[in-house]
């Protein structure tokens, strides 16, 4: 079964501010690029214009768009390289709150472009993968590898339907 996960509003403004600057900045770059007759400048600004667009593809790319589950694993879908997670590998599901996360850090991750992804830590659950694209329906997934990993699906019976799934 297929479970949406949409972006909030906090994703969609941020996201939305974040390519506008880029796109103003890429405008100023080209503007720039057009003037320069330096090379030096000229490399910059091809630098800064490929940096820029890169990081919005991979952003994007690297975000989540919705959770399957189907009779054997669930799958974090992602524009590039999905996440498989066996259904045997999961050791608890558990939905949680915004109190839960009281604290939440990013270590590496995307805290808005496209969604919330990538290692997270707070004090109280530790080190966290998340696959979030909201600020709501918090699930929390223990693998039996010990792994912490936050979804945020649009379902909230959905913590129920993978609980049932994996038979606990």
């Amino acid at each position: 079964m297929k479970y949406k996960a949409s972006k909030d509003n906090v994703v969609k403004i941020m996201t939305t501010c974040v390519i506008l600057l880029f796109v103003f900045l890429a405008q100023q770059c080209i503007r720039d690029l057009i003037m320069a007759t330096d090379s030096t400048a000229i490399v910059i600004q091809i630098g800064v214009l490929i940096l820029l667009i890169s990081i919005i593809l991979i952003c994007y790319v690297l975000s989540p768009r919705f959770y399957q589950l189907n009779e054997n694993e669930l799958i974090i879908n992602k524009v590039l390289k999905s996440r498989l997670i066996k259904l045997s590998e999961i050791s608890e599901v558990k939905p949680i709150t915004k109190v839960d996360l009281k604290g939440t850090y990013r270590t590496f991750g995307v805290g808005g472009l496209f969604g919330y992804y990538g290692k997270f830590r707070n004090h109280q659950l530790g080190a966290m993968t998340w696959y979030a694209t909201q600020g709501k329906n918090y699930t929390l997934l223990i693998l039996k590898s010990g792994e912490k990993i936050i979804l945020t699906p649009d379902d909230v019976e959905f913590a129920n339907a993978l609980t049932k799934k994996i038979g606990m």
